[in-house]
């Protein structure tokens, strides 16, 4: 069918019609794309992750999913990695006082789903990435939106 993302140029992802997206990435040679009917409806979606920031005890990824849209593939939900350490409300969740969201944010594919786990430290660890625990839940894509479902905190780093 011939409607693949073009490779990474420069640092920036092109659709195949060739008008440049939105995307940068440190790492884009291990972005991970894969062809699937996420949301159920007869077509296939694709996903992409991208490696957004590393370092140490720093490791972000960012989940995109993408739509064909007739003349190649158009960005139809994001959940930027960076984006959810800023913005991750923890006080819907059971985590101990004093946690803060780290900078752990990893997608894996299951199924029609993508388990994402958010790795937290505390306020009142010696230095500031000690992870104490991850917060762990589904995200699903709904056709429209890429939806966080429930999460359970696990104490202890697992990463």
């Amino acid at each position: 069918e011939g409607r693949e993302p073009e490779k990474a140029v420069n640092g920036v992802a092109r659709r195949v019609d060739g008008e440049e997206n939105c995307w940068e990435s440190r790492d884009l040679e291990s972005a991970q794309l894969t062809l699937k009917d996420y949301d159920g409806d007869g077509t296939e979606e694709l996903s992409l992750l991208l490696y957004e920031g590393h370092g140490t005890g720093i490791s972000v990824w960012g989940l995109y999913m993408l739509e064909p849209d007739g003349a190649g593939w158009r960005l139809a939900a994001s959940m930027p990695g960076l984006d959810l350490v800023d913005t991750l409300d923890l006080t819907q969740y059971d985590v101990p006082e004093q946690t803060v969201v780290g900078m752990q944010v990893h997608f894996t594919p299951e199924g029609d789903r993508f388990t994402l786990s958010v790795g937290l430290c505390s306020t009142e660890a010696p230095y500031t990435l000690q992870y104490t625990g991850d917060l762990v839940g589904q995200v699903s894509y709904n056709g429209t939106d890429l939806v966080i479902g429930d999460m359970d905190y696990t104490p202890g780093y697992i990463g």
